[in-house]
């Protein structure tokens, strides 16, 4: 397995895996390997170019200039990266797309989006005082969340989202999914604040061709990762055999 890198001495592997090195560039091998025999069209390109320029709002060669200068690309650094994505997109629905749907019910729940409003103070009792001026409309949500939430939500009102449900807090799941939309929920002690929630729109998960996607390319990464441990594990016993006994994987 260890031939993904045959230009490479025992000696430069040992100083790679010194420097925490030697995965990465293993992992980079690894992939390009997987990809050099996919062919991306011009169409394709062109197509997926004209897709993040409208994602971007890009409507102008001065916007699209500013779009490369802040991510520090020029035109053909950016083709290349782009040309890059599409040919994983490619690898991944190719070898994943008749799993997709199980990875998908086994996750479903996580890929619900929500946008929720969130205020947390360090007081039980304040929670609670502020939770009923919103109740008897004697100052909005999105006021006291400005003027009393700890979070960083405190900048955007106390909204948080449209997000997946796999980014929110592991103890505001369950809530977030069971809450009916606009009503509050809390107070709620979590880690050390005590929160109250509110959900502002729920919109459950479907497996559409952007999710199908996403699930492949999941599926691609645990791949991927497995194959490179075992390189990595084996070019490890080959360069020094007394120290893979107890490597991770």
């Amino acid at each position: 397995m260890y031939e993904i890198l045959p230009t490479f001495s025992d000696e430069n592997l040992s100083i790679l895996e010194k420097n925490n090195l030697l995965k990465q560039l293993i992992k980079s091998e690894f992939i390009q390997l997987q990809i050099d025999d996919i062919f991306i069209s011009a169409n394709d390109l062109d197509e997926e170019i004209n897709k993040i320029k409208t994602k971007n709002s890009i409507l102008k060669d001065e916007d699209f200039n500013k779009y490369l200068a802040l991510n520090k690309l020029d035109i053909s650094s950016f083709k290349t990266k782009v040309q890059y994505q599409l040919k994983i997109n490619n690898l991944s629905s190719s070898k994943f797309s008749n799993k997709c749907e199980a990875r998908f019910l086994q996750r479903r729940y996580l890929l619900d989006q929500v946008t929720y409003s969130l205020l947390r103070v360090d007081s039980f009792y304040q929670a609670r005082e502020l939770k009923i001026r919103i109740l008897e409309n004697e100052e909005n949500f999105s006021e006291i969340a400005i003027k009393h939430s700890k979070g960083f939500e405190s900048k955007n009102g106390g909204v948080i989202g449209p997000t997946s449900l796999i980014n929110a807090h592991p103890a505001l799941i369950d809530i977030l999914r069971t809450s009916k939309t606009g009503e509050l929920t809390g107070p709620v002690k979590i880690d050390k604040w005590f929160v109250v929630v509110r959900v502002e729109n729920f919109k459950p998960a479907k497996l559409d061709e952007e999710t199908q996607l996403q699930m492949a390319q999941e599926l691609l990464e645990e791949w991927i990762n497995k194959e490179v441990n075992e390189i990595h594990n084996a070019i490890i016993e080959r360069i020094n055999p007394l120290s893979s006994t107890g490597l991770n994987s």
